[in-house]
């Protein structure tokens, strides 16, 4: 039997491929972003060694470490952007 309810607690999507996607819990843009920035979902974009890849505001792919929340590039360093472009 499923427990139904709202929020963190609630029984509904606990279980199963859902349970462990990380948003139950969270608020309705969280989900949307995660969505539209390819984070969650039937399609994940990966490169050729499985690294999860995403399009930046320039409308090109990019290691997903490498673009911020904003879908802006971040500056070259520990986890590169351009200098790491997929």
């Amino acid at each position: 039997m499923v427990n139904s309810g709202t929020g963190a607690n609630a029984g509904i999507g606990k279980e199963g491929l859902t349970g462990a996607d990380g948003l139950n819990g969270t608020d309705l843009t969280t989900k949307v972003n995660a969505l539209r920035n390819g984070e969650v979902g039937s399609v994940v974009y990966t490169d050729a060694e499985g690294n999860r890849v995403v399009k930046a505001d320039d409308g090109k792919w990019y290691n997903a470490k490498a673009v911020d929340e904003k879908g802006k590039l971040k500056t070259c360093g520990s986890t590169s952007t351009r200098c790491n472009k997929r």
